[in-house]
This record gives C-alpha cells, sequence and structure tokens, in this order.
C-alpha cells in the first residue's frame, strides 16, 4: 500500500520501505498523481509546481526521471503503475492500494455519519498523522497540497466523534483522536471524541482534564471557548473538578511583547536557542554573534512574536526537545543551529521546527569564507528571517484551516485572505477582499488587513478584473488611508500601501515613502523588495528595479510573489532593450504563475518590439481568449498610471499587436 497519512512511506510483502530512493519530490509527485485519481494530471502542472524555478525543459525532464523513479519504486506493489496518456499522467491503482483513496471513496458515507463501524476503524487505522507528514511546501504547490491535507483531516475529525459515540470502537477512537491533537492542539472535534471515551470508560477526571486542556488552547491559540456542543458533554461539572485530580498545567506565559494590539494577539512566537559550536576550536562567539543577528533580524517582522534572548540563552550548553523549549518558552516555534568553522571556512546548519508536534519545517546549510566575520554573521541573518517568515505564515496558515470560520479571529481571517491574495486570479481575489472584510468587521482599526485589502482592490483594477474599475480604484484609495493610520510598524502592511498607491494613483512620492518605510523597518522583506523593484521600473529607473528584485528573489526564492519578480525584471530588460531576456522572464512566470493570463499582453508587446508579429498575435489570442472585451482604452485606464505617463513606448508596443482601441470604461 502506498501510505501517505503518515510519512509517506510503502508497505509490501517484502516489509515497509520508507524513502525506495524517491526523495522529497519523487514522494511530492506520487501524493500528486495519488490525489488527482483516475483523470490524472498534466506534465506541465505537476513540473511548474514541483519545480517552479526551472524553465520548461529541465523541469519536464526532470520529472521524466522521477517518474522513472517512481515505477521503479512501485515494482513490488501489485496492480500499481504510472500510466500516461498524451501529456497526462496518471497513477493507475486500486483504491485498497493507496490510503488516501480510501478515503476519497468514503467520504461521501463519512460526511453523512452513515458509514459502518467496522468501515471507520479500517479507516481510522490507516490515519497515522496529516498528509504528507513532515513535508512542507511553497509557492503554488502549498495551495494545492493543503486543501488535501484539509480534507483528509477533516475526515479523520469527522471519524473519530463517530467511532467515539459506538460502544465497541472506543479503543480506535482514542487513538485516532490523540493522533488529530498532536496534529492540531486546537481540534475541538478530537477533544469531544476524547472526553467521550473517558465518560464511556467512567473516567470523569480524564474527561475534565481534556475539557481544561482544550479551553487553555482555544483561549491562547483562537481567544475563544468550547463550543455549547462540547461543554454539553459534562454537564457544566468542569467547574468543580475532583480534589484528588492531579493539577493540569497550565501554558506556558506569553512572551514579554505579547501586549500588543488586541488586533494581533493572536500570532505566533518564535525563539531563537542558543546554535551550538561544533568547531575544533570551539569558540562561541560566531555561533553567538548570529543567534543576536538572526534574532535582531526576525524582531524587526510584525508577523509573529520574537521571545526575547536571555530568555532562550537559558538553553546554551543544554540538550532540550524542541516541544520542552517551546512550551518552556511560551513559543509555538523554534530555530537552532550549528556552526562549524575550519580555518577560512564556516558551515551554519539552521532549522525551523513546530514546537507543538516537533515537526521539522525548513531547514538550509550556509557555506561561506569568514574573512569578515560581522558581514557573513549579517548576511546568513537576513537570509535565514527571508525565509523564516513564509515558513511560518504557511504553516499559520495551515492552522487556520483546520478551524471553522466561526472560531476565527481577525488575523486568522487574514491568514486565510493570504493564499487567495497571491493566487493572482479574478475568482480567489474576490474571496480574499470577502475575508479582509471579515476580519475588518471583527477589528475596523487592524491595518494589516486595510493594507492587504487595498492591494486587492488595485490588483483588481490593473488586472482588468472588474466592470467598475472606478469603485475598486477608490476603494484601494480609501483602505490604504485607513491602513496608513493604523499599521504601525507592520512592515508587510507598509509594502501592501505602498504597492496599491503606486497602482492605482500617480503619487509616486508617496507610494515610494511607504516602501522605503517598509525597509527600514524590515531590510527582510521579500514582497517590499519586490514593490521597491516595481516602483523603480515605473518610475523607468530599470537597473535600480533589477537590483531590487535580486533582493527579493535571494530573500525568498519560493515565494509565491516570484512570478511577479520576473514580469518585474522581464519590464526592466524590455526597457534596456534586452527583449529576447524579457520575453524568456514573462515565460517563466507564466510557468509558475498559474492562470496568470493577464501577463500574455505584456509577451504580446514585446514580440510586437521585437518584430515578431506571428507570436505577438498568437498571445493576443490568448489574451482576448480571456479578456474577450479588452480593448487599448480599458488597458490604459486599468495600468499604473505612473507607467503610462512614463513609459508610453509599452503602450506603443502594445498598440503594435492589434488589440483594438475601443472607448474608455
Amino acid at each position: 500500500m502506498i501510505r501517505l497519512l503518515c510519512e509517506p512511506h510503502f508497505e509490501t510483502g517484502t516489509g515497509t520501505q520508507t524513502t525506495s530512493g524517491l526523495g522529497s519530490k519523487g514522494f511530492s509527485v506520487l501524493a500528486i498523481l495519488a490525489a488527482a485519481g483516475a483523470k490524472g494530471i498534466r506534465r506541465e502542472r505537476i513540473a511548474a509546481m514541483v519545480w517552479p524555478n526551472r524553465d520548461d525543459l529541465q523541469a519536464k525532464s526532470t520529472l521524466r526521471q522521477v517518474l522513472t523513479a517512481i515505477r521503479k519504486a512501485l515494482a513490488d506493489l501489485p496492480d500499481v503503475a504510472i500510466e500516461t496518456s498524451g501529456d497526462v499522467v496518471c497513477l493507475s491503482a486500486p483504491d485498497q492500494a493507496v490510503d488516501i483513496r480510501l478515503f476519497d471513496a468514503a467520504g461521501p458515507a463519512i460526511t453523512r455519519g452513515k458509514i459502518g463501524t467496522e468501515r471507520a476503524k479500517d479507516l481510522a487505522a490507516l490515519y497515522r498523522g496529516e498528509f504528507m507528514s513532515g513535508f512542507s511546501f511553497d509557492g503554488d504547490l502549498l495551495a494545492h497540497m493543503l486543501s488535501f491535507r484539509q480534507r483528509y483531516h477533516d475526515y479523520a475529525l469527522m471519524l473519530a466523534e463517530h467511532l467515539s459515540q459506538q460502544p465497541d470502537a472506543l479503543d480506535e477512537a482514542e487513538r485516532l483522536a490523540k493522533t488529530l491533537v498532536s496534529i492540531d492542539p486546537a481540534a475541538e472535534e478530537a477533544y469531544r471524541a476524547l472526553i467521550r471515551v473517558a465518560l464511556a470508560h467512567g473516567k470523569r477526571n480524564r474527561a475534565l482534564k481534556h475539557l481544561t486542556t482544550l479551553k487553555s488552547v482555544l483561549l491562547e491559540e483562537l481567544g475563544a471557548d468550547p463550543e455549547t456542543e462540547t461543554l454539553a458533554l459534562l454537564d457544566g461539572a468542569e467547574q468543580d473538578p475532583p480534589a484528588a485530580e492531579a493539577p493540569v498545567a497550565q501554558p506556558a506565559a506569553r512572551p514579554a511583547n505579547a501586549d500588543a494590539p488586541a488586533t494581533v494577539n493572536q500570532q505566533p512566537s518564535i525563539a531563537i536557542l542558543p546554535f551550538v559550536d561544533i568547531s575544533p576550536s570551539g569558540n562561541d562567539f560566531l555561533a553567538d554573534g548570529l543567534v543576536n543577528e538572526i534574532t535582531v533580524a526576525l524582531s524587526q517582522m510584525r508577523e509573529f512574536f520574537v521571545i526575547a534572548r536571555q530568555s532562550a540563552y537559558a538553553y546554551k550548553d543544554r540538550f532540550i526537545d524542541a516541544r520542552e523549549a517551546g512550551a518552556a518558552l511560551g513559543a509555538r516555534y523554534i530555530i537552532d543551529g550549528t556552526v562549524q568553522r575550519v580555518e577560512a571556512r564556516v558551515r551554519l546548519h539552521v532549522q525551523l521546527v513546530d514546537a507543538t508536534t516537533g515537526t521539522m519545517i525548513w531547514a538550509r546549510r550556509f557555506d561561506s569564507d569568514c574573512t569578515d566575520m560581522l558581514d557573513l554573521q549579517l548576511q546568513v541573518a537576513r537570509q535565514v528571517a527571508g525565509a523564516i517568515l513564509p515558513s511560518v505564515r504557511n504553516r499559520e496558515i495551515e492552522r487556520t484551516l483546520r478551524h471553522p470560520p466561526g472560531s476565527l479571529n481577525a488575523y486568522g481571517f487574514v491568514l486565510r485572505a493570504y493564499p487567495k491574495f497571491w493566487a493572482h486570479r479574478r475568482a480567489e481575489s474576490a474571496e480574499a477582499i470577502e475575508l479582509l472584510g471579515a476580519a475588518i468587521d471583527l477589528e475596523p482599526t487592524f491595518g494589516l488587513a486595510h493594507a492587504l485589502k487595498a492591494w486587492c482592490h488595485a490588483q483588481t483594477v490593473c488586472y482588468l478584473w472588474s466592470e467598475t474599475p472606478e469603485t475598486h480604484r477608490a476603494a484601494a484609495i480609501d483602505h490604504a488611508r485607513i491602513a496608513a493610520e493604523h499599521c504601525g510598524e507592520d512592515a508587510t502592511a507598509l509594502a501592501a500601501i505602498g504597492a496599491a498607491y503606486s497602482m492605482v494613483t500617480r503619487e509616486r512620492e508617496l507610494a515610494r515613502h511607504f516602501i522605503d518605510c517598509s525597509l527600514a523597518i524590515d531590510p527582510c522583506n521579500a514582497w517590499a523588495w519586490m514593490r521597491d523593484g516595481w516602483l523603480h521600473v515605473l518610475g523607468h529607473d530599470p537597473k535600480k528595479g533589477l537590483e531590487s528584485f535580486a533582493m527579493a528573489e535571494g530573500l525568498s526564492p519560493l515565494d509565491p510573489f516570484m512570478f511577479n519578480v520576473y514580469f518585474g525584471q522581464a519590464m526592466a530588460w524590455s526597457i534596456l532593450n534586452e527583449i529576447d531576456r524579457a520575453i524568456e522572464l514573462v515565460y517563466r512566470g507564466i510557468r509558475i504563475g498559474s492562470e496568470v493570463t493577464w501577463a500574455y499582453r505584456m509577451l504580446a508587446a514585446f514580440y510586437a518590439k521585437a518584430g515578431d508579429h506571428k507570436r505577438a498575435a498568437s498571445c493576443v489570442d490568448i489574451f482576448r481568449k480571456n479578456y474577450p472585451k479588452a480593448t487599448m482604452a480599458q488597458i490604459v485606464e486599468s495600468l499604473p498610471p505612473i507607467m503610462v505617463e512614463t513609459n508610453p513606448s509599452y503602450l506603443e508596443m502594445l498598440r503594435r499587436t492589434g488589440i483594438p482601441e475601443g472607448e474608455p470604461g
């Protein structure tokens, strides 16, 4: 059997294989195929998700090699094979050969509560962890995999509740519920199952413990109380637990800087433990300096709290499990690492761990010369900080997806909006606007929510997603103004405000002010560098734009906005008359930016400038297929006014493509 609801592996007649030589990319491809079902999935789609930063030919070539490795690994599994039909790849296998397909087959029965007890037991035994446990994803692959991870998690929660109400399935219910709580400490359905099981065994005190723990976790993570259905299980007896009960451990104290505004008081906290110097000399000054620089860099970000360094320093020269350290320090995430120096070379290993589960989320090795120790510490700290922010953000998004919307606070709605916002598709952008509106309804002065909503409205204008662009332009300006009043020193919010002003107004200096403030607060903010690059390009300063785009790419090479970095680089090179280079970058952005069809107008313009009118016409056909009513007048109205004023040659290139002139909307 192919097991994906745990750390992925195979179970065969000859024993369990945990890797089969596939590696993380191989198992990612296998998981994509398994989840796609009988219909399969296109090669191009797989390649773009798994290898977003490779060109099309390289990605497809690598995919062929990986598919060969998968076929070899599947050789011992009967009736399981990789099949291809044209450009579509499919995992051909009976349901019983793939754990998630058994869940999919039973999905309707699970959802309706009509599943038989024995079948439910079998499925519960299969669920040993979340889908692709231990794997973290980035970019387009993140949204794709999270949807499946959430689906099977939801099925498992429903199974746990169902089994906890069957007298002959209590052991299975308890095991499954404990697994679910280890994945998500705030999974209320799992706690209900544990409470029911404890009560069925006559263990009322144990049931009270579960309820007390749930209350603490919900208050800490969501600022919420248990649902009425949960409280009703104990009929209010939780108010007076028996004196003989062992004391329930209280959650660790919030970090010292937890007295943040109520709008963001559920943001995660992170602690950087002292790094271990494993050099022959054993000097700690380099390790301590790196920890200090990383702490400072992360403290400049506002998307999580950073535990004071002196608190974490108590663990110097002590081995401690990440979960224990997280509980003691009140940190949801732990960073630790090792430093090794041999003569003039330094090797640094850094990892980010989820302290609630002990799961490693991100790890990286850095090798460098140490000719300038201070410069080395600063550069490594910036790279680590730039990578940590999207990793933590993605993990927090996963957490919010496990909870019903009614249990979310304002920050939870912002987290749910992020993947919709950066998908750059009309429908998802509209959903992001709704989610950000829900956050603002809960917290009217939440600066980050207003800033991101301003950016979403600005995108709606620039990408021809609205029949009434003036409405969205006005909304973008309005929310940007409110955000500026309330966002404080939130670098991401400031970058979003700058983005909105640069996309829908002529206020270039105002946009520059907000971008500069963002980078002054957090020099590791990849989104701010991206918008800084665009602002330079819109101002017809392509060389400075390319420098800023390079900073964005270096800080967050797998960022969900990376396709927009490529488009910005393309525009810069077109201004510098490097048209072939510009065209290649647009194609690279289109490959990793799912459905960013508006970019074909840019591609058409570049082909027109190169004199390749046949390819320009082909790109216009694709563009007009997705925007059938688009005219030059509407495009001019949608483009950033700064670009219209400073780059008239781009409009001239577009006019050469044959897009009809039309009338302003």
